[in-house]
């Protein structure tokens, strides 16, 4: 559910890869702390060792020094294959960040562990650049926000959000791309709960939440316009977990969005849109 907070407090922003219930626990079960450099092989092992955990059935291969190969037991479609390196790089760039670099590693992969059903089916904002190696011969289900900014059909399994291809979601869940969009939209809005969204009229608010879906409030169109709202208003969607509103008439609480967009800790591999949106006529639009 939405929470909300005054615009000066600070709050930490979960990590893209982090979300379900235990996740960040794996790696405290087996006792890492971060130490001096490791190669990219043992660190390899250890995302395996956090694998295991979680499926101690799974058919581990090890195809090159940076890659894992899995077959997890459930049967789904494999071997998959993995590398370490982005992981890795960030570890060697700042070694205190040894346990949260192999839990990146290790939710990215068990993210594709689970089957999608059509109950997972999500609508999550991101970035127009968020795919750093996509695939042109299977692209993903998106809708344009404003330019920079995508709405993205996902699964949400018990792990985090998974990216697949729009021809893997017909295949897997048997819908056409409209079928998909609507069921993700339906299943969004549901998680979402509008009515009780605490935004507060005439006030600058932040909305947040701990699942990544605070920015997936934009695509809900009855709830921005009439007769839900009586005055055009700005967002600034800061990070998955946070979404800042003002009224446009709100020069001062515009001012303090910008700086918020500016200031407020970034993922880059979550957002690089740092704009302002402002809703006009019933869709968005980049304010000036």
């Amino acid at each position: 559910m939405f929470t909300i907070c005054s615009f000066t407090a600070r709050r930490s922003l979960l990590k893209a890869w982090g979300r379900s219930v235990g996740k960040s626990s794996l790696l405290k079960r087996l006792g890492f702390a971060p130490k001096s450099p490791m190669s990219i092989e043992v660190f390899r092992e250890q995302v395996i060792e956090v694998l295991l955990l979680e499926h101690p059935r799974a058919v581990i291969e090890r195809p090159n020094r940076d890659e894992i190969g899995v077959q997890w037991e459930s049967g789904l479609k494999g071997p998959l294959t993995f590398s370490v390196q982005d992981p890795y790089a960030w570890y060697l760039t700042d070694p205190r960040e040894l346990i949260a670099a192999i839990q990146q590693a290790a939710i990215y992969i068990l993210i594709s562990s689970v089957s999608p059903t059509l109950d997972m089916l999500t609508v999550v904002v991101q970035g127009a650049d968020y795919h750093p190696h996509p695939n042109p011969e299977n692209p993903p289900l998106t809708r344009t926000i404003v330019d920079g900014l995508l709405a993205v059909v996902t699964v949400d399994n018990r792990y985090g959000y998974q990216f697949l291809g729009a021809s893997s979601l017909r295949d897997e869940l048997k819908l056409d791309d409209a079928g998909l969009w609507s069921r993700a939209m339906q299943n969004t809005i549901a998680r979402l709960e509008i009515d009780d969204v605490p935004l507060e009229a005439g006030r600058p608010t932040n909305l947040l939440r701990g699942d990544g879906l605070a920015t997936s409030l934009l695509l809900v169109d009855e709830f921005w316009d009439a007769p839900r709202q009586k005055e055009a208003l700005v967002a600034a969607p800061v990070a998955p977990n946070k979404l800042a509103v003002a009224p446009e008439g709100d020069r001062r609480s515009i001012r303090r969005l910008r700086e918020t967009m500016r200031t407020d800790p970034l993922d880059p591999q979550w957002r690089r849109f740092k704009g302002l949106l402002v809703r006009r006529e019933g869709r968005w639009e980049v304010l000036p």
